[in-house]
């Protein structure tokens, strides 16, 4: 039951974007880069975000169960699902610059806000 000494302001929560990487991409969170495999290792496509993200940043996948599968082993819809990343900059970035930015990046599909939850 709601009870009218409730806390009526909204639940914090830290700033993140979502974002969607081109298919074949995925994030090296040991190294910090996002790679692309190619035919052989001479092949491969490498992006480093890190000049244009705040130090404090993180990148965590949105289905972490799917992150460290190779992607031989995953079906059509896994592969879409695992593209899907939380990029969380810290509480002092500014966001909308952020986005304007990985919006150029050459492993990035789509980026976007998460949407605003709220009860009426």
């Amino acid at each position: 039951m709601w009870s009218d000494d409730a806390p009526q302001t909204p639940l914090e929560i830290e700033p993140f974007l979502v974002v969607q990487l081109k298919p074949g991409w995925r994030h090296d969170p040991e190294s910090g880069v996002f790679r692309r495999p190619g035919e052989s290792d001479d092949d491969e496509e490498v992006f480093e975000p890190a000049p244009e993200l705040p130090a404090e940043t993180r990148i965590e996948p949105m289905i972490p169960d799917l992150a460290g599968k190779s992607p031989d082993d995953l079906s059509e819809w896994e592969l879409t699902l695992a593209r899907y990343l939380h990029l969380f900059p810290g509480a002092d970035a500014d966001l909308d610059e952020l986005l304007e930015a990985i919006t150029d990046w050459s492993c990035v599909e789509e980026v976007h806000r998460p949407p605003q939850i709220a009860l009426p």
